[in-house]
């Protein structure tokens, strides 16, 4: 069987041991883009390749990065994290309802559906990562 990583699918069987629950980065991109240096992508990169490093020797493989949109979701931060690292990250789709006014107030469901399927189907934030 087949799962998408940020760089493609891969073969289940080889994940190895998994982190299911993780966040490379949480980023409010309105303060990063009112304050420069408030977000640092080097350091967030170097950050997460030295740690994956400490775990490889326990057989950890593959990363489920679970940073929605809505918390500053970055695929080519995560493409760039395991193209260093040498360890799989698979990216999810979607975003906190509550963070989104216009579905709190009635917004025809299908189209945060349509949205959401166009990323898993054709790729996010204009990559083919799915």
């Amino acid at each position: 069987m087949k799962i998408n990583t940020v760089l493609g699918p891969m073969d289940t069987k080889d994940m190895g041991v998994t982190l299911m629950h993780e966040h490379i980065a949480t980023v409010d991109w309105n303060f990063a883009r009112a304050f420069a240096g408030f977000y640092d992508r080097e350091e967030t990169v170097r950050l997460f390749c030295e740690e994956m490093e400490k775990l490889k020797p326990y057989g950890v493989k593959t990363f489920v990065d679970a940073t929605a949109i809505t918390l500053g979701r970055d695929i080519t931060l995560l493409r760039e994290c395991m193209e260093r690292s040498g360890i799989n990250i698979i990216a999810c789709t979607g975003l906190y309802w509550q963070e989104w006014p216009n579905y709190e107030y009635g917004a025809d469901p299908r189209f945060l559906a349509d949205m959401l399927i166009q990323e898993i189907e054709h790729g996010m934030e204009g990559t083919d990562s799915k």
